[in-house]
């Protein structure tokens, strides 16, 4: 159940218009005493991201679980605030969540984390499935409750994806934002541990830009054969429509949490064997069951357009779920007995260690993924493609990057 975000007065005269901020105040659950009040942080119809798809997999989380009467007899109430891609508004998401005292944020994903999670963290609010995306504050800080690396752990796993197309040379094409930056760090630590030469990284500005030849250019001075994007939609087209103009052979890599069936209906036939990382499988894997509950739910939901069953809608209807895990005592944790709270929350997920979360992620919430990840709990990446305008398995190996980076010390005992 959605009920409309409250933005402040000041911030609807400073940003652009937040139509999408929250759902129908008709589907707002009762607020009866004990109900669980979550909410669901991201950017949604902003020109540098777009997650319809994570409020969507909250939503269907939660539609379902409430028509099963709810965890633990008690029915949740989900708030939705939209970030639109603005530090501001990032701020004031997590400041509502503070004062509306939610038990948790579900499913977080956005590039300004950096924003938020420290508010979260003071208010002790845990961001259960947030989805990194770039910044180290999403890795290490003690609000963030990951199921996996997002942009950083699929940023670290690309090149081996790349090597298994055949490339030899990678080359990072970010958007010039410091959260893509950073990920293309993590390029060049996968490619070393691939084996691969990094041959650099090529920044594109956000805006203003028409004419992408300069850039395809950089790539081929750098060598490359292979390109692990950390950009936009609309960077990615014209990076390779400029690759493909000078004749170039290059295999091309993205997040599948940023790029899905929608992105490559925009991007045409450009897009065609664009090879996507994924801690998850596709949408279409109809051999896992996490997969059939997920697109049973999405469905029920109202939610059935492939468009909106990238894996950070997945990642986002995994988050409820979590909660109720959390709530019913898996992972050798007491269950929550009273009202279920952040403190109840903290409390139960201090304790709880290898959570099946529906057999798509294994979950110690207080972490088990590498030195560099300490927070991150699933490390396993599979290779997606772009194929007739949908995403389909490929038969590259997938990467574990605990095995490839070590595992924290300590973490997980």
């Amino acid at each position: 159940m959605t009920r409309t975000c409250k933005a402040t007065l000041a911030l609807v005269a400073l940003l652009p218009a937040l139509g999408a901020c929250g759902g129908n105040s008709s589907e707002k659950s009762a607020g009866s005493d004990g109900a669980i009040k979550l909410m669901n942080i991201t950017a949604v119809n902003s020109p540098l991201q777009n997650y319809p798809d994570v409020k969507a997999g909250a939503d269907a989380a939660v539609k379902a679980i409430n028509a099963k009467g709810g965890i633990n007899g008690k029915k949740i109430d989900l708030l939705f605030c939209n970030t639109n891609s603005d530090p501001n508004q990032a701020l004031s998401c997590a400041r509502q969540a503070v004062s509306e005292k939610v038990a948790a944020v579900v499913g977080y994903t956005d590039t300004f984390s950096s924003q938020a999670l420290p508010v979260l963290e003071k208010a002790n609010i845990p961001a259960i499935g947030l989805m990194p995306r770039g910044n180290a504050i999403e890795l290490n800080s003690a609000a963030s409750y990951p199921f996996e690396g997002g942009s950083a752990g699929s940023s670290t796993a690309a090149p081996y994806g790349l090597k298994g197309e055949g490339a030899t040379t990678v080359v990072s094409v970010v958007a010039d934002v410091p959260s893509a930056v950073a990920n293309a760090e993590l390029t060049k630590k996968g490619a070393e541990l691939a084996g691969l030469k990094y041959g650099g990284t090529v920044k594109i500005p956000t805006s203003g830009v028409t004419d992408y030849a300069p850039y395809a250019q950089q790539i081929k001075a750098m060598g490359g054969d292979g390109v692990m994007f950390n950009a936009t939609v609309g960077q990615i087209q014209g990076t390779m429509k400029a690759t493909q103009s000078l004749g170039m052979t290059v295999h091309y890599a993205q997040h599948a949490t940023a790029f899905g069936v929608n992105e490559a209906k925009k991007t045409g036939a450009t897009a065609e064997g664009l090879l996507l990382v994924s801690a998850y499988p596709a949408y279409s894997d109809t051999a896992s069951e996490g997969v059939k509950a997920f697109n049973a739910d999405m469905d029920a939901a109202g939610s059935a357009d492939p468009g909106l069953k990238r894996p950070t809608a997945i990642n986002s209807w995994l988050s409820v779920y979590a909660v109720k895990a959390l709530a019913e005592g898996q992972g050798g944790a007491p269950g929550i007995k009273g009202d279920i709270t952040s403190e109840s929350l903290n409390e139960a997920m201090a304790q709880a260690q290898n959570i099946d979360l529906m057999g798509l992620a294994t979950w110690t919430p207080k972490g088990s993924g590498p030195a560099d990840m300490p927070r991150v709990a699933h490390a396993s990446y599979n290779f997606l493609v772009v194929k007739d305008g949908a995403v389909a398995p490929t038969d590259i190996a997938p990467v574990d990057i605990v095995k490839e980076l070590g595992s924290a010390a300590g973490a997980g005992a």
